[in-house]
């Protein structure tokens, strides 16, 4: 894997309105140019982006180990997200309307690894004051080439 890298973060948020008790379906998909390296046998992957509505750049850290992934934000967004297969993990996630306490999870990891990409996906419950509020999915890819399955 070269150090420049394109990172392509796809995700599916599946929420219950409070009002109508419907599923609601949120996606999301955005693609970066960011840095790789690995440090004693972790890899990392950063990259800069900037939240809608605001001015101020996030940076991103993923950091990838044999069967776990962490997400750190800074900047407009503060947070870590830490992913664990059959773990819960809490955190507190700041943004510019307000801070959230959330607790997070992961059902499902598959880490996949080629010469110039990396896969990550990762299946997830979302809980606010200790109440489900979604279920998500989340694919990152990493590649050097900056070439995307579609």
């Amino acid at each position: 894997m070269k150090n420049k890298v394109y990172v392509k973060i796809k995700g599916l948020h599946t929420a219950m309105a409070p009002s109508d008790d419907e599923e609601q379906d949120e996606a999301l998909e955005v693609i970066n140019v960011g840095n790789y390296k690995v440090v004693n046998g972790k890899e990392y992957i950063k990259y800069d982006d900037i939240i809608e509505g605001e001015s101020e750049v996030c940076s991103n850290l993923i950091k990838i180990e044999k069967d776990w992934v962490e997400v750190t934000k800074k900047g407009a967004v503060v947070a870590h997200l830490s992913f664990r297969k059959g773990e819960k993990t809490m955190t507190a996630y700041e943004t510019p309307f307000g801070n959230l306490y959330l607790g997070i999870f992961a059902r499902d990891i598959d880490i996949k690894h080629t010469e110039d990409e990396i896969k990550v996906h990762i299946e997830y419950s979302m809980e606010l004051n200790y109440e489900m509020i979604s279920d998500c999915a989340v694919d990152i890819e990493i590649s050097s080439t900056g070439k995307f399955e579609l």
